[in-house]
């Protein structure tokens, strides 16, 4: 049976529509709610364990995908894992609110982690320099220090910009298609597998998001998605299977794929720290900030946004293709 089709995107995303309607009825029974602040576009209390479901339909169509597959996936239980840790540390940080230097750190523990699996940036492919090497191995320091910079900072980025309904989770779908694309060129069956059963996972929540105040995705959902996208984009860039060890990574791909939010984030940060503020102060200068400022709907702003990513994946496919 050939698992890798349409059906499994249908299934993930039904099974995340219904959860995430049971979602928003325990965060409501639990008080679990995001509040507006100045800095905040809401205008009352919303359920934001989105990501939960996100998580949950993403599981169990992936479980069901494997079982049928009957594929064998190397280091997929510490994937797994280190998932499930960073939901739980989004959903903790949902209601305690954790500052930033806590999040930092356990973002960072997350990536140190999966890079002494093997997981992580180690090798990149210079072919394009034409300095007659193709392949380089970066230095153990150097190593840990860009794949941390890279997992937590995408975890950031993919957070950064859930600040109105369906943008993150709309910007999140587009990425996994250019990644689905990018596996079925290269043949990878098992990248196209996981991408597919989290295209549905987030589709199914999106219908629900785009519901004024019905419910957000929360640092749990941003966090688990932006996590799952740092690392299944380092395998798009590169020729082996998933989760393999020591993957040799064409740097270009992941920075494209990931274009929008990482130029989003890298333009804030540089904003504040022009400002003489912190890289991490909360405040309305991101994109979708700037363009409510200037009068833009919602609807707009998202379309805008959308195109902009396709853009730019659209890029790391031809990029692939032409490679």
């Amino acid at each position: 049976m050939n698992i890798i089709n349409a059906n499994l995107i249908l299934f993930a995303a039904l099974i995340s529509y219904i959860i995430t309607n049971s979602m928003r009825r325990i965060s409501y029974r639990f008080l679990i709610l995001d509040k507006p602040n100045p800095r905040k576009i809401l205008k009352k209390e919303v359920p934001n364990i989105g990501g939960v479901a996100i998580y949950l339909s993403f599981v169990i169509s992936l479980i069901f995908a494997i079982y049928l597959s009957n594929s064998y996936i190397e280091n997929l239980t510490i994937y797994i894992i280190s998932s499930s840790i960073v939901l739980i540390i989004g959903l903790i940080d949902d209601i305690y609110n954790l500052s930033a230097f806590k999040r930092l750190l356990f973002q960072a523990l997350i990536s140190i982690s999966i890079w002494s699996k093997g997981i992580g940036i180690k090798y990149l492919n210079i072919g394009f320099l034409n300095l007659g090497v193709d392949n380089i191995q970066l230095p153990v320091p150097l190593s840990i220090f860009i794949t941390t910079i890279w997992i937590s900072g995408i975890m950031n980025a993919i957070n950064w910009i859930d600040g109105i309904n369906g943008l993150a989770s709309g910007v999140v779908i587009i990425i996994l298609f250019g990644i689905s694309v990018i596996s079925i060129i290269k043949g990878m069956t098992l990248l196209t597998l996981f991408t597919f059963c989290l295209i549905g996972s987030c589709l199914g929540f999106l219908i629900h998001n785009f519901k004024p105040n019905f419910i957000i995705m929360g640092d749990n959902g941003s966090n688990f998605l932006g996590f799952n996208l740092s690392i299944l984009s380092l395998y798009a860039a590169s020729d082996s299977n998933l989760f393999q060890r020591d993957i040799v990574i064409s740097p270009f791909v992941p920075l494209l794929l990931l274009g929008l939010p990482v130029i989003d984030m890298t333009v804030v940060i540089f904003r504040r720290i022009i400002n003489k503020k912190s890289p991490f102060s909360a405040d309305k200068t991101h994109l979708h900030h700037k363009l409510i400022a200037s009068g833009f709907s919602i609807s707009k702003i998202n379309i805008f946004i959308y195109a902009i990513t396709f853009l730019l994946v659209s890029l790391s496919v031809i990029l692939i293709k032409n490679s």
